[in-house]
């Protein structure tokens, strides 16, 4: 059941993340490249200008989407190392204890 939980939270993290990199970077970058051409900015000529800039804007919010993940794995007490999650720990024990303390009062 832990392994479940485990994988879980690792599933929940690629999900979210993966998403905003499509959204987020290459839609970032995109959106450079793109719309300097839709406003006529970008042609033959211009290309070598555009394609560091699309490269520049895909690279800061790269960064950003490392930042967002650094702090969702902190906010969340996620250590990825061990995979060992604190806030499931808890949630364990709390459950436990709750057991026990039904089994103690069905006993008594």
């Amino acid at each position: 059941m832990v392994l479940a939980n485990k994988l879980e939270y690792i599933v929940q993290v690629v999900q979210i993340f993966s998403v905003k990199l499509v959204l987020e970077v290459c839609g970032g970058a995109g959106a450079v490249w793109g719309f300097s051409e839709a406003i006529g900015l970008r042609h033959d000529g211009t290309l070598w200008f555009w394609r560091p800039c699309a490269l520049a804007v895909g690279t800061l919010f790269w960064a950003r989407w490392l930042c967002q993940i650094r702090d969702y794995v902190s906010e969340n007490k996620i250590d990825l190392r061990t995979v060992s999650i604190a806030r499931m720990k808890e949630e364990e024990c709390a459950s436990l204890a709750f057991q026990n303390n039904t089994t103690y009062n069905n006993s008594t």
